[in-house]
């Protein structure tokens, strides 16, 4: 329920599914959190926005988001967003990131699979957006430089990413159909992100 916490021990992996189709994998020595979502309240201008908000305290995890849905009268906007120690990352569009939270550095590092992922330290208004491919590591709430990274060798490597690579739709026929449907909409993005 929301508030709860998931931990994981060594060498662990957990899927969390939550209901408005995102999926989070979690990997080990990781404490992970869903405070309650879609929330909904109305800003100035007079849209309304909703939020799906994730906690990661620490470790490590994959983050699927699919499609955003209708949220509303308006041109509402729909979020997700990760909160770290460091930080947040939000995304209004289809999305998967892996996030990585190390207390004892006090850094968390975003590594984008999709593109348009923002980030920001603890300063909100100082941010960057993540294309696929790129990832950036906010020490103690100050964003430290982009970096570019092999996003083709990470499909190949990771099991956090496993599914969402190209030539990697075998690995999904095994998973709940919810599950599937996820990984199946969320591909195109990191497909299109890897062209």
């Amino acid at each position: 329920v929301p508030r709860d916490a998931l931990r994981t021990g060594s060498q662990s992996l957990a899927y969390l599914l939550f209901n408005e189709g995102s999926i989070a994998r979690v990997g080990s020595n990781s404490a992970f959190q869903f405070t309650p979502g879609l929330r909904r309240y109305q800003l100035p201008d007079g849209n309304f926005r909703a939020d799906t908000l994730f906690q990661l305290q620490q470790g490590v995890a994959a983050i699927v988001v699919p499609p955003p849905t209708d949220g509303g009268p308006g041109g509402d906007l729909i979020a997700t967003v990760i909160e770290t120690p460091d930080g947040q990352i939000i995304s209004t569009t289809t999305a998967a990131m892996i996030v990585v939270v190390d207390p004892t550095t006090g850094g968390t590092t975003v590594i984008a699979l999709t593109n348009d992922i923002v980030v920001s330290g603890l300063t909100p208004d100082e941010f960057v957006t993540l294309q696929g491919g790129q990832q950036i590591t906010v020490t103690d709430g100050q964003l430290g430089p982009v970096q570019d990274f092999d996003l083709r060798r990470l499909y190949d490597t990771s099991a956090l990413a496993e599914g969402l690579g190209p030539g990697q739709e075998a690995a999904l026929r095994a998973d709940p159909a919810r599950v599937q449907d996820t990984f199946t909409e969320v591909r195109k993005a990191t497909l299109e992100a890897l062209a």
